[in-house]
């Protein structure tokens, strides 16, 4: 599902401030993008390098953020995530 869900990251599409694209594990700007939900219940998104995040599901590790388990359902596709400016956050569009 990674595969899948791995996107060009481009701040222009993406209409958000420069500083919600840095990865939480690389603290830089990926070119390869993953948004990945907080929790299976959340529906605030975070942006990660697609690399980094595949090695941490190669290894088994948990969410860097909250420590809960990686699953598919959690990897999601760019275009169901927008930036909500109240919020401050990526979030699935609808919600």
């Amino acid at each position: 599902k990674i595969s899948e869900c791995t996107f060009t990251v481009d701040i222009e599409k993406l209409h958000c401030p420069g500083e919600v694209l840095q990865c939480p594990i690389t603290l830089e700007q990926p070119e390869k993008g993953i948004f990945v939900k907080n929790s299976d219940g959340s529906d605030v998104c975070t942006l990660f390098d697609a690399a980094a995040f595949s090695r941490l599901v190669g290894e088994g590790l948990p969410h860097p953020l909250t420590r809960e388990p990686i699953t598919a359902s959690i990897i999601v596709k760019h275009e169901e995530c927008i930036y909500d400016d109240t919020r401050g956050n990526f979030v699935i569009k609808g919600n």
